[in-house]
């Protein structure tokens, strides 16, 4: 049942596809190729192609593309085809105080030759390729394809950064003077995807195809991003002046006597302190058993005199100066992104080159290039076509 279904779908795609395929012995095995993406939200895309072939015993496949109503006869097929899904999805993040740096040094792979990928990447859930796929062949009459099919997502993710920095830098003079496919990516933060696609298809054939799909979606994602503090002492000047007036009620109160007193009596001159001229002539008494004496209500073995009186207002000023220690809050650390490329980097540089650099969370970045030499056959034929 499988296998059915999957050759009724690349039935209907060449149906849709300007392309029809024949074959003069009927005998051998369907082959079928195809590439799907199926995604968390339940959406079903056909991402890639769909071929039907007729493969006989001795490889032989003949594909007849339509041209102008005619048929125009092709016999193989080269093709390149490259394929790449990142799906940063449903990821939370804290962080807190966290440096995420992401750095290609300086001078760094300069003068070099070749295929060179490059991923360099800090933080979480990030997602990084390099592709690169090369076909060529030798048949004169071949349907000669270069496909690239690139999906990236980043979809309901969290991400809550306090005092964190993200720094994704490229040094100066980083490749330069390199030659050749060169994929760079470098990333710093979270839920970034990045990638660098190249598909090449060569071969002396009538019909060429270049093809590059990218799709990119950022949905629902949530990022905050926010400073933290720290609590300081410092030591505030103080300098104040005080005045006004402190009022008492106009009720008279009794000031009472607060122990019995026996008050001795001395006769002779006022100038001697210890009397020692002076004779000791009796005493006088002060306790409760004198006439019109005032007992002492908060003690009732205490009599004598009272008082009634009256407070006046007082009349205050003052000045306070000095310092007191306060406790404030101060930043200690704010969050930065920060994405830089040097100077001079990349320069004198020859190819086909992607450069990305990212930083902070839920970016999408892609570089596809997809091309297709068709070289003239035997000095002649048509006109190559070129895709990108």
């Amino acid at each position: 049942m499988r296998r059915k279904l999957l050759v009724v779908c690349a039935v209907l795609m060449l149906t849709l596809l300007p392309m029809s395929v024949s074959a003069s012995d009927q005998m051998g095995d369907f082959n079928t190729d195809m590439q799907f993406s199926l995604n968390a939200d339940a959406t079903l895309q056909l991402m890639a192609y769909a071929n039907l072939a007729c493969e006989h015993f001795s490889v032989d496949v003949d594909v007849n593309v339509a041209a102008n109503d005619d048929l125009l006869t092709v016999g193989g097929l080269v093709e390149a085809v490259a394929k790449n899904d990142q799906y940063p999805e449903k990821n939370m993040t804290f962080n807190y105080e966290s440096d995420n740096n992401a750095t290609v040094a300086g001078s760094s792979m300069t003068n070099f030759t070749g295929n060179l990928g490059v991923n360099v990447a800090a933080g979480n859930s990030n997602a990084q390729s390099n592709i690169a796929t090369y076909a060529a062949g030798e048949a004169d009459a071949s349907l000669t394809r270069a496909v690239i099919f690139s999906v990236q997502k980043a979809m309901n993710n969290l991400t809550k950064n306090e005092g964190s920095a993200n720094n994704a830098a490229v040094a100066s003079d980083v490749l330069n003077g390199a030659t050749g496919n060169v994929g760079l990516n470098v990333a710093a933060g979270s839920n970034n995807a990045q990638t660098n696609m190249t598909s090449i298809a060569t071969a002396p054939a009538k019909v060429g195809m270049a093809l590059a799909y990218v799709q990119q979606k950022s949905l629902e994602n949530m990022t905050c991003n926010g400073p933290t503090f720290k609590p300081e002492v410092i030591n505030a000047e103080v300098n104040l002046s005080l005045s006004g007036t402190v009022n008492f009620p106009d009720t008279p109160f009794t000031i009472y006597q607060a122990d019995n007193f026996y008050l001795d009596t001395w006769d002779g001159p006022q100038t001697d302190p210890l009397h020692p001229a002076s004779n000791f002539t009796g005493h006088i008494d002060m306790d409760g058993d004198i006439d019109n004496a005032v007992m002492n209500p908060w003690d009732s073995s205490v009599g004598g005199i009272a008082f009634e009186t009256v407070i006046p207002d007082a009349q205050l000023s003052g000045t306070v100066s000095g310092t007191t220690p306060v406790v404030i809050s101060v930043l200690n650390k704010a969050t930065v992104n920060n994405a830089a490329i040097s100077a001079n980097t990349l320069s004198n540089l020859t190819g086909n080159f992607g450069i990305n650099v990212a930083a902070g969370s839920n970016n999408l970045q892609a570089n596809a290039f997809a091309a297709c030499y068709v070289p003239s056959v035997n000095g002649g034929g048509e006109t190559p076509i070129p895709g990108e």
